[in-house]
């Protein structure tokens, strides 16, 4: 009778590992590994191998003559050396340390933003390529005591003065190197994507938060679409405008903390952040649009309005738009425009023929253009007031670099000055930066030559990219 079992046993068992070596070596060698795939193989196995052995056994003891106990002893300590070999091959096999290469930093105080531009301190190189295309292949965020780079899968977090403070990159197994990040918390968390991998490091030190294969919280999952450019998300927020529903993260934890439904599922959406809270902007026919501000930790609405202006018919409810102006939001509806200081629940509108230009940054004062062409700039703040006219011939050049997807590319509003890439315009002006001090916009500086691709600002350092002949750079002012 044992034999017979035996026999169907091995059977069974080789008939439904037929496909598992394809699965082992697919699963091994495209995907992030843990133990939990090899140690179940490792168990497959040696239940295999245990159905032989009883087999065998089985046969050999059939006899009379024969001595079981010396084979019974000959098999426990078979059985003992392959489980304990089998074990240690799974647990080898499993470790996915081996594919990450991380070198972490000590704790240390984030800088504050930079008040003035300052002369140039280093020089990072970003790439050995000019072309800033669709193929661009680094990414830059301001994040921890500096700033982050992505470039060819290799993560570096740098302190204001340019120095790498940590590293981070992973190797394998296949193609799973970090392809994108975004930064959340203030600037206190990165979130890193890969393939088939997200992970979450603190960006002073670099320590690793946690690491999903499947999260939910995912690349683009809830980027804000303005002016044909994704805006990076400040808050782990994920909006799916086909249920009308939000749901909100703890990007430390991964987890997920709240879900909002939105009151009128009919609307046309569109969303944005201000400074302290998620925005949706809703275009219902018939009515007026909407504004609801939600509080990104706890999913609460705090502030429900209506925008003065007209009523999108229902084919113009797509013309209604969303885009960062300063701390708040610039909301356009047709040819209106208005400026919503979500934080402190002020609204202010535009004149007709004047533009936001969209901008994030802490000081809360933002640029706007004045029609008709050539076109005259004044920066405002958060309340609708002027602060000052910039000269004449000034001109915001459109720059707007692959990859780093920020407002703030265009220009930089710090506390005590203003920074812009004056390329083009009437005057045709050749690459060139220029500088103005906040109380009065008169020219303080300019750098001429400059072929600028964005400007950042980043705790204790104003950022310029730029491109020359020899590829893509990073330079810090201080």
């Amino acid at each position: 009778m044992v034999p017979a079992v035996a026999l169907v046993a091995v059977l069974i068992i080789g008939f439904c590992s037929r496909g598992l070596p394809t699965f082992y070596r697919s699963v091994m060698t495209e995907y992030p590994v843990s133990s939990a795939v090899p140690v179940g193989v490792a168990a497959w196995a040696l239940a295999g191998l245990g159905a032989i052995a009883v087999l065998i056994a089985a046969v050999a003891t059939s006899g009379e003559s024969l001595s079981r106990k010396p084979l019974v002893a000959v098999g426990l300590i078979l059985g003992l050396v392959t489980g304990f070999v089998a074990t240690s091959i799974a647990v080898k096999a499993g470790n996915d340390a081996r594919y990450i290469a991380l070198t972490t930093a000590d704790p240390t105080e984030i800088p504050a933003m930079p008040t003035s531009f300052g002369a140039r301190q280093f020089t990072i190189q970003l790439s050995d390529s000019p072309v800033i295309d669709s193929q661009t292949d680094w990414m830059l965020r301001p994040a921890g005591a500096g700033f982050v780079v992505l470039t060819r899968g290799e993560v570096v977090a740098y302190a204001s003065n340019g120095k790498a403070r940590w590293k981070y990159e992973r190797t394998g197994p296949g193609d799973n190197s970090v392809n994108a990040l975004e930064v959340f918390d203030g600037g206190r968390t990165v979130v890193l994507y890969s393939e088939h991998q997200t992970v979450a490091l603190d960006a002073v030190t670099g320590q690793t938060l946690w690491a999903e294969a499947s999260p939910p919280l995912s690349v683009n999952a809830g980027s804000l679409w303005a002016l044909g450019s994704y805006v990076p998300r400040q808050f782990p927020i994920s909006r799916d405008s086909r249920n009308g529903r939000w749901n909100g993260f703890d990007a430390r934890t991964g987890q997920q903390l709240w879900t909002f439904d939105e009151p009128d599922k009919s609307c046309q959406p569109a969303y944005g952040e201000s400074a302290r809270h998620a925005v949706g902007v809703y275009a219902c026919e018939g009515r007026r649009v909407r504004l609801m501000s939600i509080d990104p930790v706890t999913g609460t609405p705090d502030w429900d309005i209506e925008l003065p202006g007209p009523q999108p018919a229902a084919d113009e409810r797509n013309s209604v738009s969303i885009r960062p102006a300063g701390t708040g939001v610039a909301v356009t509806i047709e040819e209106s425009t208005f400026v919503v200081d979500v934080d402190n629940h002020n609204v202010s509108a535009l004149q007709p023929g004047q533009q936001v230009a969209a901008t994030q940054n802490s000081s809360g004062a933002f640029l706007v253009t004045l029609s008709p062409y050539p076109f005259r700039y004044e920066l405002r703040r958060m309340d609708g007031s002027v602060e000052c006219r910039l000269p004449p011939d000034t001109h915001v050049g459109k720059t707007m670099a692959p990859l780093t997807n920020s407002p703030d590319l265009e220009y930089v509003v710090l506390q005590d000055q203003i920074v812009l890439d004056n390329t083009g315009g009437p005057a045709k002006v050749p690459n060139e930066i220029q500088v103005f001090d906040r109380a009065d916009c008169a020219r303080a500086d300019q750098l001429p030559g400059v072929v600028t691709i964005g400007l950042l600002s980043a705790p204790g350092v104003t950022l310029v990219l730029r491109v020359d002949r020899a590829g893509a750079f990073v330079d810090g002012f201080q």
